[in-house]
């Protein structure tokens, strides 16, 4: 007779209990599958563990142009962490190399300590290795690793021509290489390309694809969006 490890529920503040378990118990790799992110100081402390233990750390985060927690990327920057923004993401999944949690729960502050929530401790291998191969074949694959700290915009009080805040977990595309930027429609093209840009300056060159969703698009430096990413933001 088979037996597989033990499955469990758990509720409210036990949640949250589990999902630093899942961290302080990593000893190859943590991934954190959340669409919104505020850490809290115990689940810093528990990253900054798992990093100097040599954990590989990867946080997976919706691709968001409304909420920018900056701070927070800048922090996982600073202590190794990498970061992707995935769109449309809805799942939150917490695992290492041992361990499979899924759950209701954000990696947010607010979630830990006021919301009510709910976690599966996935103990049947075969479902197990199912959520895994989620995470590898429909997050992992369409995820954009968020650009590093020297790239995110100084302030997001700067307002861009459509009158949102620049984004930091947002990324875009250089509208001439298809280069991974911050979404910041004010600067449009990577740094090389805006050096060769530079040379004419014409706001109006056609470029090659649209700087929010990276598809072959006739867009310029003085529009970077194409019609249909243009209209969602307006």
């Amino acid at each position: 007779m088979t037996h597989f490890p033990r499955q469990s529920v758990f509720v409210d503040q036990d949640v949250v209990g589990q999902i630093l378990g899942v961290i302080d118990g990593a000893k190859q790799y943590v991934v954190i599958v959340s669409p919104y992110l505020d850490m809290w100081q115990h689940a810093q402390n528990a990253i900054g563990r798992a990093v100097k233990r040599g954990v590989d750390v990867r946080m997976f985060l919706r691709n968001d142009r409304d909420k920018p927690p900056l701070d927070q990327i800048r922090w996982l920057f600073s202590n190794k962490v990498k970061v992707f923004a995935v769109q449309r993401l809805h799942a939150k999944i917490y695992m290492n190399e041992q361990t499979v949690l899924i759950s209701s729960m954000n990696f947010t502050e607010s979630s830990a300590m006021n919301s009510l929530e709910i976690a599966y401790l996935v103990g049947d291998p075969e479902h197990a290795k199912r959520v895994r191969e989620y995470v590898k074949g429909n997050i992992t694959s369409s995820a954009v690793q968020v650009p590093t700290t020297s790239e995110i915009p100084p302030s997001v009080e700067q307002a861009n021509p459509i009158g949102r805040a620049p984004v930091n977990v947002a990324v875009g595309f250089c509208i001439r290489c298809k280069r991974n930027l911050y979404f910041e429609p004010t600067k449009p093209l990577c740094d090389d390309c805006y050096d060769s840009w530079a040379r004419y300056g014409n706001e109006d060159y056609p470029e090659v694809v649209c700087h929010s969703c990276g598809q072959p698009a006739t867009v310029t430096k003085a529009r970077p969006l194409c019609a249909p990413c243009y209209s969602q933001l307006r």
